[in-house]
Parts: structure tokens; sequence; C-alpha cells
């Protein structure tokens, strides 16, 4: 996967420069902007713009907060045409780096809301479970899992 390679190029690199935590905080940044604003993800996609140009409009919105290796990662996909695929490589990193520390996430599908006991009991378990010094979870709730 695409995704994978490039994500494990720029942890290899941020580990090399011992930057880590900080490509792990921009990445972190980065998908909360795919997330919540639309134009950001809507930029990836313009066909009127070249890679070029969808890097250095990618580079404005953010050179502010960004590391420099983030920022010339950001610019080398834009190149090469892979910023539709910038979410899938954040959590590519992002899995890589939870392993590496020895964390794990766990998705929890529940029908209704978890009350704080069980929460308490669910990451206690899962904890055990994975044999993992850190270990968060999600809990979602869905339609299927209510039984409608």
């Amino acid at each position: 996967m695409i995704a994978r390679r490039y994500a494990l190029a720029l942890y290899e690199l941020a580990q090399e420069q011992n930057k880590l935590e900080t490509i792990a905080g921009d990445l972190r940044l980065l998908k909360l902007c795919l997330q919540e604003n639309a134009e950001f993800g809507i930029l990836a996609s313009q066909p009127r713009l070249s890679r070029t140009q969808i890097g250095q409009a990618l580079a404005k919105l953010t050179a502010a907060k960004l590391d420099a290796l983030t920022l010339n990662y950001l610019g080398l996909i834009a190149q090469k045409g892979r910023l539709s695929s910038l979410a899938a490589m954040i959590d590519a990193f992002m899995m890589r780096l939870e392993t590496a520390r020895g964390e794990y996430t766990a998705d929890v599908t529940v029908a209704r809301p978890l009350p704080e006991d069980l929460q308490a009991k669910l990451a206690k378990r899962l904890q055990e479970l994975a044999g993992a010094r850190c270990i968060s979870w999600c809990a979602r709730m869905t339609a299927c899992s209510a039984g409608w």
C-alpha cells in the first residue's frame, strides 16, 4: 500500500532526526484540518492547480505551525499527486509510532453509551489482553449494534 510506504519513509526520517513527537503533533494537526476544514480537503483535488501550486498553498496554510520536515513531506506528496492519500498516510504513521511505543488502539462498538464503571473495566481488560503498556479505545454507537 502506497500510504504505508510514504508513512514509513516519514517515520524513518523523523526517527533519524529525533523528531518523532514533533512530526506526530504536526500530523495530528493535519488530520484535524482534513476533518474539520472542507477547503483543506478540496485543495488536494483541484484539477486546475499544479501539484507544485498545491504544495505551496498547503505550505502557506500551515507554515507557521509545522516543522520543516512535515512541510517537505507535504510538498513531496503534492508533487507526486498523493495528497488524496494523506489521511491514510497519517493513520499509518501514527500506527507505526504506537506500535514502536507498545501502545495499541481498540475500536469498540456498543449499543448504548457505557457507564464509567464499565468503561474502567473494559479498559483494564483490554490492557490485560493486549499486554500493552498503554491502550486507548474508542467506543462507537451504531444503529446496527442496537439491533435497529
